[in-house]
């Protein structure tokens, strides 16, 4: 499986790492990429506390290939743990954007209005948001498929 992701082909991906079951980093691109070149790319560049060697045993990677990107007439017009959502807004100066995959408010146990309001605030907007602010923000819902590997499976596909 693991030789076959860098010819895969999406048009957006989104690399997840976990230790233990926590979340250790999450990067991605709506750039459509081969899967094994975001893979690279995201573990050398994320932003986190590099992972070290004694982490591999407990470490997984998620793979989360999107797709099905639909503009939604409502900010509640998605279904949770079934859709990602992807917000984009401007206030006059700047431009914000923020995404959450179909999981994340599942597993937070957020309803549709703390997911958008969290998102929000994800994107770096601080600001105040009223209901017209809300009818102008550009909202997109997505599904994903997801391909999760553990690093002892790693090594299996490799002998």
């Amino acid at each position: 499986m693991v030789e076959r992701w860098p010819r895969i082909q999406s048009s957006a991906t989104f690399v997840s790492w976990k230790h233990k079951g926590r979340l250790r980093g999450c990067l991605g691109t709506f750039t459509p990429l081969p899967v094994g070149e975001v893979l690279c790319k995201y573990a050398i560049a994320s932003r986190f506390r590099p992972i070290t060697k004694d982490e591999l045993p407990e470490l997984q990677v998620h793979v989360s290939l999107l797709s099905q990107f639909e503009p939604t007439s409502h900010p509640h017009d998605w279904q949770i743990g079934v859709h990602g959502v992807a917000i984009k807004f401007h206030d006059g100066e700047c431009a914000f954007h923020a995404t959450y995959l179909p999981e994340i408010a599942a597993e937070e146990g957020w309803s549709h209005a703390e997911t958008i309001t969290s998102l929000i605030r994800k994107s770096g907007y601080h600001g105040t948001m009223g209901v017209e602010d809300l009818n102008q923000m550009v909202i997109t819902r997505y599904q994903s498929r997801k391909i999760v590997l553990t690093y002892s499976e790693y090594l299996e596909s490799e002998s």
